[in-house]
């Protein structure tokens, strides 16, 4: 937590063959504890994206707040109706203006879906084919997405920024201050 800057909290979401909440309610970034998950069973990004939906609504974000944060981690390819969950993501009231990022792990990551989801050609999925580089993923996405949108833009937009800085998330990573924390 820094002086002057509110902080980050976020709720995070877990799915497999089903799609569940893996924490009741948002947790600052600085007091959430991780714990690892097991990978396993199908790839059920559709109900995942479609339920994501149902948080971004006035009811649940009730307080003034940067635009969400949506991070998408895959391992494969979804095995239920992607394109609903993902229509139903961008028609949500603070969908529409989330800033989604994606991660692709390994090589059978289906990359068109996850730049799908990204919804912007200047902003690739990143790329995990280790353990270390998925922490190195996580971390960037959990810390430079805030700075960007949190941060007033001159000339360019927090998508341009989030692009060059995606370019490098090594780097970007090591020199963040953040915890580690799958979909929120």
């Amino acid at each position: 937590n820094v002086t002057g800057v509110q902080t980050c909290a976020l709720p995070i979401f877990r799915f497999s063959t089903r799609a569940e909440w893996q924490t009741d309610s948002a947790v600052p970034v600085d007091v959430y504890e991780w714990h690892d998950l097991e990978a396993g069973g199908e790839t059920a990004i559709g109900a995942a994206l479609h339920e994501v939906a149902t948080f971004l609504t006035p009811d649940c974000l009730r307080a003034r707040q940067l635009p969400p944060i949506i991070v998408l981690i895959s391992d494969g390819q979804p095995t239920d109706d992607f394109e609903a969950g993902f229509n139903a993501l961008v028609q949500a009231p603070y969908g529409r203006g989330a800033v989604r990022i994606a991660v692709a792990i390994g090589g059978d990551a289906d990359l068109g879906m996850l730049q799908l989801f990204v919804g912007n050609d200047s902003l690739a999925p990143l790329q995990a084919n280790t353990a270390e580089e998925l922490v190195n993923r996580i971390k960037w996405a959990t810390t430079t997405p805030v700075k960007a949108v949190s941060t007033p833009t001159v000339g360019r937009s927090a998508t341009a920024k989030l692009a060059l800085s995606a370019s490098h998330p090594d780097a970007a990573s090591k020199s963040s201050v953040a915890n580690n924390s799958l979909l929120w």
